[in-house]
């Protein structure tokens, strides 16, 4: 029996998932006032424990990665989803590459904020280290829009 799996009362083995780690990139479209955002997102991700980043590129437009336990994941995407705030307020939340991973590379949550006047090509500003999460195992590599 692997370290990931448990006996239930009925006897039967089932994968505990609790453990594991998740991770996504998202971009989020609607109005955001760049330095509201970014205290209270800063504020929600080190609560939960999240790790990653978010690039806020202009007044509706941010982007990044999270990971966290499934658990913490979860309600770090529902909070986004469900701002009410007169800062910002969010049309669309795209989740890109959800997947399983084994180690996060990130040992805390940060945020920039991409000033107007440096537009780039998001290739540019991710550091290279964020792209080895590749080969990591993929749960669901399809667009998922909330």
């Amino acid at each position: 029996m692997g370290d990931d799996e448990q006996i239930t009362p009925d006897g039967d083995y089932h994968e505990d998932n609790s453990h594991k780690l998740r991770s996504a990139r998202f971009e989020l479209y609607g109005y955001i006032r760049r330095r509201a955002f970014k205290q209270k997102i800063m504020d929600k991700t080190q609560s939960l424990g999240i790790r990653g980043y978010c690039m806020v590129h202009n007044r509706d437009y941010v982007s990044g990665l999270i990971q966290g336990r499934p658990q913490q994941f979860d309600e770090m995407f529902k909070w986004m989803s469900n701002f009410e705030n007169l800062e910002y307020e969010v049309d669309t939340i795209r989740i890109k590459r959800k997947r399983a991973i084994r180690y996060t590379k990130h040992r805390n949550f940060r945020v920039d904020i991409i000033p107007h006047t440096e537009y780039q090509d998001i290739g540019d500003i991710i550091s290279d280290d964020i792209n080895d999460d590749i080969n990591d195992d993929i749960i669901n590599d399809d667009e998922q829009i909330i």
